[in-house]
């Protein structure tokens, strides 16, 4: 291979680098810390909506991040690596240039030469989908949770292994008169009675169905049972 199949091989290849990663929507960057220049790759730039032509610096590379813990954040860990030698991966929002706020993932690895760092490097990478995501994730179980704690009826969320109560709502608490914290050592069986012809047709119903209804026997707390 001659020297011009060489280079037209390596641009092929970059070419496909480039595309993976625009796919992924993961950047690359260097920073040079003797000259303080910066390198961006093309999917960096789009994350942060600026054009193609742009030649970032690092004063307005700060400006990209979101003031606060989030500028805070990047500060402490990029003093870090230089001094210290650490990589970094850390989750941080930026402004694009549209305004636009949006979660990124930069990751950084120092590169020492004589005892001394001389660059940076590493990927930035827009997660704002998976943000979005989590943080859906995170409203719904504190719904679902409200609406569990406030049920008025007693609700338990146990395990179908070894019948352990991994949650009780107040409901719950009220009825049998036991805190979350006693349901959890004591579980199933202590708040049904295992003498029940019933139940281990009940629980094998349950295994093979997901899901029955049916009476049982409960037992409170130094009280009778109940139905």
């Amino acid at each position: 291979m001659d020297k011009d199949e060489e280079i037209e091989q390596l641009k092929k290849l970059n070419e496909l680098f480039e595309e993976s990663n625009r796919a992924a929507k993961i950047g690359v960057w260097e920073l040079d810390i003797q000259t303080n220049h910066i390198f961006w790759s093309n999917t960096t730039k789009v994350i942060h909506g600026v054009e193609p032509d742009y030649i970032p610096n690092l004063k307005e590379a700060y400006e990209f991040i979101k003031p606060g813990s989030n500028l805070e954040l990047v500060q402490n860990h990029v003093n870090n690596a230089i001094t210290n030698n650490i990589p970094y991966n850390i989750e941080m929002q930026i402004i694009r240039k549209d305004g636009a706020e949006i979660w990124t993932r930069a990751r950084g690895t120092p590169e020492f030469k004589n005892g001394k760092c001389i660059r940076l490097f590493g990927t930035f990478q827009d997660i704002q989908d998976q943000k979005e995501k989590e943080i859906e994730l995170i409203n719904s179980e504190l719904k679902m949770g409200a609406i569990f704690n406030n049920n008025i009826d007693a609700l338990f969320l146990t395990s179908p292994i070894d019948g352990s109560i991994l949650r009780a709502n107040r409901a719950a608490s009220e009825l049998f008169g036991y805190t979350e914290q006693e349901f959890n050592q004591i579980g199933r069986n202590g708040i049904i009675d295992t003498s029940d012809p019933k139940l281990p047709e009940l629980l094998e119903k349950r295994k093979r169905e997901k899901h029955i209804t049916t009476d049982l026997i409960g037992i409170k707390k130094m009280e009778n049972d109940f139905q």
